[in-house]
């Protein structure tokens, strides 16, 4: 996935799905990957 641009706000919930509700780095990553492969791309 290099060269894939994401927008600010993608970004930033991600990183609440982590710091806030408490999912695993490597959740979160996995259901990112799954939706972006899914042409679920911000």
């Amino acid at each position: 996935m290099s060269g894939t641009r994401y927008t600010d706000e993608f970004k930033a919930e991600a990183v609440k799905q982590v710091t806030e509700r408490g999912h695993g780095v490597v959740e979160v990553s996995g259901v990112l990957i799954f939706r972006c492969s899914r042409g679920r791309v911000p």
